[in-house]
C-alpha cells in the first residue's frame, strides 16, 4: 500500500466510523412518530389488530385481509387526490411502497363507526408501528380532511403535521391554491 492510499484511508475513517455508527444507532421510524401506538390505543380505547396487505386503491383507500377476507379500508381523516388528479399517482405508489415492505400492517378504529355507509373500515392504518396517515401528511401527499366527530382523536396532532408539510411546500402543498379545505383537490389551478 502507498503512503497516498494510506492517508486517503485515514482521512475517510471518520466518515466510514459516523456512518456505521448512525447506521446501528439510528432511530426507529417508530420511536419518531407524532403519534405513537401505544398512545393511540390508549386514547381510543380500542385494541391494535394485524391484517396482511392486499391492494391499494388509491391514496386514502386500501384492500387488507382480515379474517381470510379481502376487506376495503378507508384511512381516518385525511384525503389524497384521485387519478387523474396531480400527486394521485405518487399517493398510490407510496402507500403500495409502504404497505409492500411492511413487516408488520395493523388497524385502529377510533372511538366512532367503525364502517362507513359504502361498508368501507374506517381506520387508522399502522406500518410497522407508525401510522399510514402521518406517512402520507408528512410527505405532503394528503390533507386532514373527512374529518368526523367523535373518529377525530388524532385531528390536532394531523393538523400539526400537515402544517410542517405545507410550510416546506411538499407535493401537494407545492402548487398553490391546488389544496382547498373545503372544496378538496382545485384542478383549474393547473392551467
Amino acid at each position: 500500500m502507498k503512503l497516498h492510499d494510506i492517508r486517503t484511508l485515514i482521512k475517510s475513517l471518520p466518515i466510514v466510523l459516523a456512518v456505521g455508527l448512525y447506521l446501528v444507532f439510528k432511530p426507529d421510524a417508530a420511536d419518531t412518530a407524532d403519534v405513537k401506538m401505544e398512545y393511540a390505543v390508549t386514547q381510543t380505547g380500542n385494541e391494535l389488530y394485524e391484517v396482511t396487505y392486499g391492494e391499494v386503491i388509491n391514496g386514502d383507500t386500501v384492500n387488507v385481509i382480515v379474517d381470510g377476507q379481502s376487506q376495503p379500508v378507508r384511512l381516518l381523516m385525511i384525503d389524497t387526490p384521485n387519478a387523474p388528479q396531480p400527486y394521485a399517482e405518487e399517493a398510490k405508489e407510496r402507500v403500495e411502497q409502504l404497505l409492500s415492505e411492511a413487516k408488520k400492517i395493523q388497524l385502529l378504529h377510533d372511538v366512532g363507526a367503525q364502517q362507513d355507509e359504502d361498508g368501507r373500515l374506517l381506520a387508522y392504518v399502522f406500518v410497522d408501528g407508525v401510522s399510514l396517515q402521518e406517512h402520507l401528511l408528512k410527505e405532503g401527499y394528503a390533507t386532514v380532511r373527512d374529518v368526523t366527530v367523535p373518529n377525530n382523536t388524532f385531528e390536532k396532532q394531523f393538523e400539526s403535521i400537515e402544517k410542517q408539510a405545507k410550510q416546506a411546500k411538499l407535493n401537494i402543498w407545492s402548487i398553490d391554491g391546488y389544496v382547498d379545505e373545503t372544496d378538496g383537490f382545485q384542478e383549474d389551478v393547473m392551467n
